[in-house]
């Protein structure tokens, strides 16, 4: 029973901070180029302008629903969060960028079976930061890749108006302890050009899907991170200028071992993320 209790409570930080963006540059990461393979072909449409060092202030939004179930007495919590805030990507003159999401403000409400619901609560995350973007949205280190994999997304190569891009994703699955990667992509088109905040953009729709868990766990597994996304970026500027997102992602682990002392996870959310640029500072 302890145990339960103290997994239970272990899952409720992870379920209060949802799949917030916080989680998303936490534990999540597009998979390195060198080990899925991309559409050969140029980039140099959709590139980022870090000829010289200026700032880009984006409006952030993350709206989440979330379902929890904990262990096989079907003891459940759900709950609601409201995420603003503004992201900064900052040029340095080594012509990569440091990204911040910060003047953060989180709003949630939890519901617990059998119980009335929770007041709701508000609170200020922390700032976070990621150093390092190169102009074509990677970095030396790919865990920190998901922000443009999914929420910024851009092409890989050049493209013609209803030409599409499969650009590869990979998270990790912290799976009860056995960390599992999982393999997916977010297929984007070309659709349209379209104009947003006084920007001629091109219009692209992705298609997120990542899915692919590895056989070979013993137990219960699933994890699927599913969703669309419509991304504007400005060709002749190079810069992105907004993103909506909507991402449902169902996480569940019931190791074979563990099942008899009703130690299993089972979430399910459905996230909606909007993105836009407020300021492009020299």
């Amino acid at each position: 029973r302890y145990l339960h209790s103290h997994i239970q409570s272990i899952s409720m930080k992870y379920f209060l901070i949802g799949t917030t963006v916080t989680l998303l540059l936490a534990a999540c990461g597009k998979a390195d180029s060198t080990n899925l393979p991309t559409e050969d072909g140029p980039n140099t449409q959709f590139v980022w302008d870090f000829s010289e060092p200026r700032k880009f202030t984006y409006d952030f939004l993350q709206t989440s629903s979330q379902k929890q179930k904990m262990g096989n007495d079907g003891e459940g919590m759900a709950g609601d969060s409201r995420l603003e805030g503004h992201l900064t990507v900052k040029v340095k003159p080594d012509q990569t960028a440091d990204l911040a999401l910060g003047d953060l403000v989180m709003t949630s409400q939890m519901h617990f079976k059998g119980d009335t619901a929770r007041p709701a609560t508000k609170n200020n995350p922390p700032a976070m930061v990621v150093q390092g973007m190169r102009p074509d949205g990677s970095f030396d280190n790919p865990s920190t890749e998901i922000l443009f994999g999914i929420l910024m997304a851009l092409p890989t190569r050049d493209l013609a108006i209803g030409e599409s891009d499969k650009a590869p994703l990979q998270m990790p699955f912290n799976a009860m302890g056995s960390q599992l990667m999982v393999n997916g992509y977010n297929l984007l088109k070309f659709v349209r050009h379209d104009t947003l905040l006084d920007h001629k953009c091109a219009v692209l729709e992705g298609d997120i899907n990542v899915s692919e868990l590895p056989e070979e766990m013993e137990g219960e597994y699933a994890f699927a991170a599913v969703g669309k996304g419509i991304y504007y970026f400005d060709l002749a500027k190079h810069r992105f200028v907004g993103a909506d997102v909507q991402l449902a992602l169902r996480m569940k682990a019931a190791p074979k071992n563990m099942k008899r002392f009703g130690i299993e996870m089972d979430m399910i959310s459905q996230n909606v993320y909007k993105i836009r640029l407020r300021e492009a500072a020299d």
